[in-house]
């Protein structure tokens, strides 16, 4: 059901690069020597990840939904921040701006707005599931920078070897794998909870 419900409901995985240098620099023979060493890694890359969900998957308290698919991408090498529906700009809201009003879309019941990412009180509310995940750059770099020996003394540190620019070509599979993975738990959890049909 979770599978079937997501591809009617215009199942959507996109990755940005903040950095229009840097996307140009990805492309073409990969950065490769000299190339390599003169552009610097991605500052920053954004993966965003929607999916059109039933409603009344989750628990309203240990282990709501959000928060497991918080962990889950947190889990994930080089994941620095998560948002779910307005994140932290939802902040500058007033409550009544940000509530999501239910009104009847066709044969359910839906709402005007997804503020609040398709999740209410730790629970789906059938809206697309809509949440932001950060990663930061890549740490290992051509450039030479300084550091200390095991002993104290000061050396530099220059990373040899083929690197990825920027880890935004990974970061889409990984985090729609992550996705479906608590997704499914939650459904196959439901399922033997309350006897919702797959």
């Amino acid at each position: 059901m979770v599978a079937a419900q997501a591809s009617r409901g215009q199942r959507l995985a996109m990755a940005e690069a903040d950095d229009d240098e840097n996307r140009k620099g990805m492309e073409g023979k990969g950065m490769e020597g000299d190339d390599r060493k003169a552009r610097p890694k991605a500052k920053r890359s954004l993966a965003r990840q929607a999916a059109q969900m039933i409603a009344g998957l989750g628990e309203p308290v240990f282990d709501k939904l959000e928060a497991d698919l918080a962990k889950a991408m947190m889990s994930l090498p080089a994941v620095k921040g998560v948002e779910i529906g307005s994140g932290f700009a939802g902040v500058r809201m007033t409550g009544s701006s940000h509530n999501d009003p239910f009104v009847k879309k066709g044969d359910r019941l839906g709402t005007t707005t997804n503020f609040s990412g398709g999740i209410q009180g730790g629970i789906s509310n059938g809206e697309p599931i809509v949440f932001r995940v950060a990663f930061k750059p890549v740490a290992t770099i051509a450039k030479a920078q300084a550091t200390v020996t095991t002993s104290g003394e000061p050396t530099e540190l220059a990373a040899r070897g083929r690197h990825d620019p920027c880890v935004l070509p990974r970061a889409v599979p990984m985090v729609e794998a992550m996705t479906w993975l608590v997704l499914c738990d939650h459904a196959l959890r439901q399922h033997a909870q309350n006897c919702l049909p797959l």
